[in-house]
């Protein structure tokens, strides 16, 4: 009797190693398939940055670039395909920052990025590094009108020209 439980354990013990090793098995094949995706994986846009904007907020030079990471949603059900990183559009959002600022007074900005690898390489951080320098600014201006009297007094009794005038002093 003594030998047939002895038997009987070693059996249901033996199935038990059998079961576990199976399910270690199997858990080692799903972590090897996940790394080799994770590693395959095309690089995303996951945070962007920008330092030395004192002029304009970071939302408002959001708008200026293409290079945007996925929304919190995106990112917790992993459907961030469509923020793809590729380092010839950050270079052109340099540029389109650049524009921006140029556009607005800001004729010696100079922007420059940085990109780095996150927790895990397929995510990407994209740093913009913005030196402003000094805005133009017109301190003051004349309009100087070169014709004869009549047309002189002709532009000056324009509506326009009035109202052009009383805002350009």
């Amino acid at each position: 009797m003594k030998t047939d439980l002895q038997t009987e354990f070693r059996l249901h013990t033996t199935i038990l190693r059998l079961f576990l090793i199976t399910v270690v098995f199997c858990f080692t094949l799903i972590f090897v398939d996940v790394y080799a995706q994770e590693s395959e994986r095309d690089p995303v846009v996951w945070r962007v940055s920008f330092e030395g904007n004192e002029a304009f907020r970071d939302r408002e030079l959001r708008n200026v670039i293409a290079s945007l990471p996925p929304p919190v949603t995106k990112k917790m059900i992993g459907r961030t395909a469509d923020y793809f990183f590729s380092t010839d559009e950050v270079r052109r959002d340099a540029i389109r920052i650049e524009r921006f600022y140029q556009r607005r007074g800001f004729h010696l900005v100079e922007v420059s990025f940085d990109v780095e690898e996150m927790s895990k390489p397929w995510r990407k951080q994209v740093t913009f590094r913005i030196s402003e320098g000094d805005p133009l600014r017109i301190a003051k201006s004349t309009i100087v009108i070169d014709a004869d009297e009549d047309v002189e007094d002709e532009l000056i009794n324009y509506r326009d020209f009035r109202r052009l005038s009383a805002n350009h002093s």
